[in-house]
């Protein structure tokens, strides 16, 4: 089942991988997103125990900035362990996009935790439009 799902990562929609902190989709103009509903928010993502995963997410700052004012950070833990830090950035017409290398994986199911280091009167959520795990390719050397 996990397999299964695996083939068809993007899972923005689905409101099964959305667990705590997401709000109803939002349709604005032609992206239909989930906005968190605090500074943390929480998904389940399908993995397999023992795999590497790297998760690109297509985010935004939310609201939107309206100033020159700093972006917030947002923190990324799987299964409660650190996986990265994302700086978000802002372009009103293109909605952010983020590679984040996953910590092995050691369940069929991982949370991977938002959360948002507010900087100053800034934003303070995220807008997230497209989620998608990725097996990790094994680096191999080429050959001479």
């Amino acid at each position: 089942r996990i397999r299964a799902l695996l083939e068809d990562t993007s899972l923005a929609r689905g409101a099964a991988f959305f667990t705590r902190g997401w709000g109803l989709p939002v349709t604005q103009g032609n992206v239909t997103a989930r906005l968190s509903t605090s500074t943390t928010a929480t998904m389940r993502l399908p993995t397999v125990p023992g795999q590497a995963y790297d998760v690109l997410l297509r985010m935004d700052p939310f609201p939107a900035p309206s100033g020159e004012g700093p972006l917030p950070n947002v923190r990324l833990f799987a299964d409660g362990l650190p996986a990265g830090r994302v700086e978000l950035t802002w372009n009103p017409e293109r909605i952010g996009t983020y590679l984040v290398p996953m910590p092995i994986a050691i369940r069929e199911w991982t949370d991977l935790q938002f959360m948002v280091d507010r900087t100053g009167t800034g934003p303070d959520r995220l807008r997230v439009w497209w989620v998608q795990v990725r097996l990790r390719q094994a680096h191999r050397p080429s050959s001479p």
